[in-house]
């Protein structure tokens, strides 16, 4: 079942595409491994410097890249199981972005619940785009950043 959706997501796609949906199938992998079996100081130790943000400017990078790389990312997770958190989406997207020397800043929120318990939120800026996590992203107190550059 799973195989199937992925071909019928492949099935009309340039190879440029295909390549990069390759890619986010990889580092998705990646990075489910990664949240489901390493602390998270681990992880952190790769993403880039801590309470830093990437340039608010598209200078250097590719607006089309970024936004086929959210798009693959989104793509394969909704055809994989266990790749719809926030968090494996923003790493993956993150990873990916890096591999392909382009500026990042992955962020992640915090925000009171209905029940008085914080709910947290990932996502990823590259420029002035949103790679990753967008939606919501507003209402949550950003408490971590980490960039490269």
């Amino acid at each position: 079942m799973i195989l199937r959706k992925i071909v019928t997501v492949v099935w009309y796609c340039t190879w440029q595409d295909r390549r990069l949906l390759g890619e986010a199938l990889i580092f998705l992998g990646l990075s489910k491994c990664a949240v489901s079996m390493l602390p998270f100081r681990w992880i952190a130790v790769g993403l880039g410097k801590f309470m830093h943000e990437s340039p608010f400017m598209d200078l250097g990078i590719d607006p089309y890249m970024v936004a086929r790389v959210g798009w693959a990312v989104s793509a394969i997770s909704k055809c994989v199981p266990g790749t719809r958190q926030c968090l494996v989406q923003a790493l993956a997207a993150n990873w990916i972005l890096r591999y392909r020397r382009m500026p990042s800043t992955i962020y992640f929120g915090v925000a009171p619940d209905t029940d008085r318990k914080l709910t947290a939120h990932a996502w990823v800026r590259s420029g002035t785009r949103i790679v990753t996590g967008g939606e919501g992203r507003h209402a949550f107190t950003v408490v971590a950043s980490f960039s490269h550059e």
